[in-house]
């Protein structure tokens, strides 16, 4: 869920992006950010399928999940943060798109745990007592 969140931010900002550029040479919208959430995207649905993988594999892949967990969380909320920068205050309108996805990308980080908590978790499988 968290990794269609920041897919469906992304394509907001990509889609400013691209309007922004038909209408003006505006150099001020940050391209290299968009970049840079579509490769945290892309990371972490590479550690999401590595999880579901090892966890087919083997019972024991409790860290892989949280690690996967962990790195949607903070790749939806990134996409969201970037989309935000690059529509500006009117692409946050009341009852739109990216309000939405806002919500939704801080309620699935809290669903699936705590930062915190992911991290231990991910720790004491990789660093077993």
């Amino acid at each position: 869920v968290a990794l269609g969140i920041g897919q469906a931010a992304l394509g907001m900002a990509l889609d400013t992006l691209r309007q922004s550029a038909r209408h003006s040479h505006d150099q001020e919208k940050p391209h290299w950010a968009v970049a840079d959430a579509a490769t945290e995207i892309a990371a972490a649905r590479v550690l999401t399928l590595h999880a579901a993988q090892t966890m087919r594999d083997q019972a024991d892949a409790e860290g892989f999940v949280a690690m996967a967990k962990l790195a949607a969380a903070r790749a939806a909320q990134l996409a969201v943060d970037v989309a935000l920068r690059v529509t500006g205050p009117q692409g946050f309108t009341r009852g739109g798109l990216l309000e939405r996805l806002s919500r939704d990308a801080r309620a699935v980080a809290l669903l699936l745990g705590t930062e915190d908590d992911l991290r231990a978790t991910a720790a004491n499988e990789m660093f077993p007592a």
